[in-house]
């Protein structure tokens, strides 16, 4: 549900902070979520390791974090997270922190240059309702913190050795669009001179010129390549192009900018898996990217779009809002109608390029070329698997998939999958997300079922307590009270203290949150897949968008022990097995 008050950002100061859950409580629900991977006896074992946790050091740690808590401004997680999840995170962020969307056609045949224009103005008008906060809240029964949007444009990921960050910009000072086209930077201005975003006419001018120079204008190699590669890597290099006045100010720049729009230099997508993938990863057109910026909006040739999003200050719903938002206004020919203003050229970014930052570009493209080879998506859309199906079974269709995921893990690997799914916590100021630990006894009970000979009622009968305990522990976690984020909270304080104790490095405990399966789910309108990387390195990524009339699985895996394409062949079968499993529960009440 979306509503509208006076301003955006109104509700933020009066959202709830992020709890600081029980500690008893986590401990149990720990216990609880640890039962399906190990035999009786590892268990009682390390139940008494917890015991032993909760008795010594749990009570110290437990009032660091309650202290930390009332000094922190908004939450005592919100710069743990963006630190430890994303910006100590060393490898590159090319497979591992980007995602993609593809965003549905445009009705009618339609330019390169034209959806460009047409996409990029109304994604300005946004960006002005935004600062105009004038932007419409997200709601569902409660309000939803708003802080992720003032990410979404004027900001950039800064590399930077041991730990990144991120540069805020203001639109006061600062309003541009960069383009990026056969690696090649440009940039045109993004405002009319009262203040009015660009029309689609004024940026397809912008466009048209900035394609003409390119074919005639200096071809500097892909500067844009860098920030594929490891982090600590693109740091050193950053820092010697920075050595160079005119290469630092080109930098400061790109970072400034609005947005990236990149207008991809290969063939059309020739597939649904293929456009995915190029606008996760690049593929042939890796070199032409700046992946340290949080949105890329990506034109292809034939006019399809999508974007590629940096994760570290953004979590999926936001880009869902603002993307089903461009689409329909797309479709309805909302936009800046032009004006007889005479515009300036458009600016080309030169570079000085030195031996030593040739030969690191060098690298950069060999590693990430490496990088997209190693990574395999497998999108899987199925029309008439939408919400308006699972909803009749008046069942969670979200624990439904997620049963149907562990079926499908356990087809092909014979054993459980420690599950990541992410669930929102934004009903608190600065909450962004909290691990829901999908699989449970009930859920392993009700795989090993369906690979016996177990009778249909008895498996209908597992099912729906598999699908009641999904529910309780998805609720449990968007109030901020899963296990993952306060365990996390435990061990940073006990770093901080120089505390140890065997439970953050017993098997158990590392089994439980290595996440074979890494999943989310989406429910956009307008937008037709979202990729992502796989978390461990012979793991999977699996996100499902949820749309009234369809669903659509972008499957990921990098690792010789892995596949996606078979996984989603699973996938597909397990639904037609729950589909006709609960098909046949209704008309045996009939």
């Amino acid at each position: 549900v979306r509503g509208r008050m006076s301003k955006t950002f109104d509700l933020q100061a009066s959202l709830p902070r992020l709890p600081v859950p029980e500690a008893q409580a986590t401990l149990t629900k720990y216990l609880r979520t640890i039962e399906p991977y190990c035999s009786p006896s590892e268990y009682q074992k390390h139940k008494e390791l917890v015991q032993d946790f909760a008795k010594t050091v749990m009570p110290t740690l437990q009032a660091g974090l309650l202290e930390r808590d009332q000094k922190e401004t908004y939450s005592w997680l919100e710069r743990w997270w963006n630190d430890y999840a994303y910006f100590q995170y060393r490898d590159s962020v090319l497979i591992n922190v980007t995602y993609g969307m593809t965003y549905e056609d445009f009705p009618t045949p339609i330019s390169q240059l034209q959806r460009a224009s047409q996409l990029s103005s109304i994604l300005l008008s946004l960006k002005q309702e935004l600062e105009l906060e004038t932007f419409p809240q997200d709601k569902s029964k409660v309000g939803l913190c708003m802080a992720a949007y003032k990410a979404f444009f004027h900001s950039c990921r800064i590399a930077h050795p041991v730990c990144d960050y991120t540069e805020f910009y203001s639109p006061e000072v600062t309003n541009h669009v960069v383009v990026l086209v056969k690696n090649q930077f440009y940039s045109f201005p993004s405002l009319q001179a009262d203040g009015s975003p660009l029309s689609p006419q004024q940026i397809l001018e912008y466009l048209q010129q900035i394609s003409g120079d390119v074919q005639v204008s200096p071809q500097y190699p892909p500067v844009g390549i860098l920030s594929c590669h490891h982090r600590d890597t693109w740091a050193k290099s950053r820092e010697h192009l920075l050595l160079d006045p005119n290469n630092k100010e080109n930098l400061e720049h790109i970072q400034k900018a609005a947005f990236v729009l990149v207008l991809d230099g290969g063939e059309a997508p020739q597939n649904e898996t293929e456009f995915a993938k190029r606008s996760w990863c690049g593929i042939s057109d890796i070199a032409n990217r700046f992946y340290d910026i949080p949105v890329q909006l990506i034109i292809y040739k034939d006019g399809r779009a999508g974007i590629a999003g940096e994760h570290s200050r953004m979590d999926g719903q936001p880009v869902v809002v603002v993307s089903d938002l461009l689409l329909e206004r797309e479709r309805k020919g909302q936009w800046v109608q032009k004006t007889s203003e005479i515009l300036s050229a458009p600016e080309k970014l030169h570079w000085k390029i030195t031996e030593q930052t040739q030969k690191n570009i060098d690298e950069a493209l060999a590693y990430a070329k490496k990088e997209i080879e190693k990574a395999h998506l497998s999108v899987l859309r199925l029309p008439g698997y939408g919400k308006n199906l699972w909803k009749g079974f008046k069942i969670s269709p979200d624990a439904i998939i997620q049963s149907v995921l562990q079926l499908s893990y356990y087809d092909l690997h014979k054993k459980i999958a420690p599950t990541y799914e992410s669930v929102s916590t934004r009903t608190f100021a600065r909450g962004r997300t909290e691990t829901g630990r999908s699989v449970t006894n009930e859920m392993v009970k009700f795989v090993h079922a369906m690979n016996s000979n177990a009778s249909h009622a008895e498996k209908l009968a597992l099912f729906r307590e598999t699908a009641k305990a999904h529910v309780t522990n998805a609720g449990e976690s968007a109030k901020g009270l899963g296990v993952d984020r306060h365990f996390l909270g435990w061990r940073l304080i006990a770093a901080e203290k120089g505390i140890s104790h065997p439970l953050f490095t017993d098997p158990v405990f590392v089994k439980s949150c290595t996440w074979n399966l890494s999943t989310s789910t989406l429910a956009p309108k307008m937008i037709t897949s979202i990729s992502f990387g796989p978390v461990v390195a012979d793991g999977y990524g699996v996100c499902y968008t949820f749309r009234s009339h369809d669903i659509t699985f972008c499957t990921s895996s990098a690792h010789p022990t892995t596949d996606a394409t078979k996984l989603n062949e699973r996938i597909l079968q397990n639904l037609n097995k729950m589909k006709d499993m609960l098909a046949n529960q209704q008309q045996a009440k009939l």
